[in-house]
């Protein structure tokens, strides 16, 4: 669990380094308030990304890639 936990918070620090070079904190604080409640709303704009984010942040999914390369 602990790897994970690691692995999570390396993709979080990612995300928020990509997102401060386009949008301003205000943006992003704004965006993470309300990501929940447009949830089907950013799927319909982009279900790639919304797909890949929520993946990476699945315990279960991340233990099946882990074992795939074991």
């Amino acid at each position: 669990m602990k790897i994970f936990e690691e692995y999570v918070y390396i993709i979080d620090q990612a995300i928020e380094s990509k997102l401060a070079e386009k949008f301003d904190e205000k943006s992003v604080d704004q965006f993470y308030k309300t990501f929940k409640d447009n949830y089907e709303k950013f799927k319909e704009i982009n279900y790639d990304t919304v797909d890949i984010l929520f993946n990476s942040i699945d315990f279960e999914n991340f233990k099946k890639t882990m074992l795939r390369f074991k």
